[in-house]
C-alpha cells in the first residue's frame, strides 16, 4: 500500500542543484530524487531499492505564483497512473525538496514524476527505477 511520508508537507526551498526553466519556454525542469529527504544532494540518485525512501527535488528556477503543485506519479513504460496528489507551496519558491515514498510503498519497475503548476503546466519531470 502507498504512503507517503510525512514529509511530504513540509516543503523546503530548494536554493540550488536542480537545473531550472529556460525562461525562453525551454520545456521543464530536471527533477531530482534522492534516497534522503534530510541529505538530499549527497544522496541523489535514480535506481532505489525497495528499501530506500524516495525524495524528489525540482528548481524552476523562478517563482512559482502559485499555491499549490500537482505531482503526478506515472508507472511503466506506457505511463500508467499510478498516483496523482497536490500539495502546498509557498508561492515565492522557486522550487521543492518533499518526501515522495517510504522504503517498501513501490513495486519494482520505472516511474515518472511530473510537478504541475496552475493551467497544466508541467514545470519539472524525472524518472526513477526501483529494483
Amino acid at each position: 500500500m502507498k504512503k507517503l511520508l510525512a514529509g511530504l508537507l513540509v516543503l523546503v526551498f530548494v536554493a540550488s542543484g536542480c537545473s531550472s526553466v529556460n525562461s525562453a519556454g525551454g520545456g521543464p525542469s530536471e527533477m531530482r530524487f534522492s534516497s534522503s529527504y534530510e541529505n538530499f544532494e549527497a544522496e541523489t540518485k535514480n535506481t532505489f531499492t525497495t528499501s530506500d525512501d524516495i525524495a524528489l527535488g525540482f528548481d524552476i528556477g523562478e517563482e512559482v505564483n502559485t499555491t499549490s503543485v500537482k505531482v503526478m506519479v506515472l508507472q511503466g513504460e506506457q505511463g500508467e497512473m499510478y498516483e496523482s496528489y497536490d500539495t502546498d507551496i509557498d508561492p515565492s519558491w522557486t522550487g521543492m525538496i518533499s518526501g515522495l515514498y517510504n522504503a517498501g510503498d513501490l513495486e519494482q519497475g520505472t516511474y515518472t514524476v511530473k510537478a504541475i503548476l496552475g493551467e497544466g503546466d508541467v514545470v519539472s519531470k524525472g524518472s526513477f527505477t526501483v529494483e
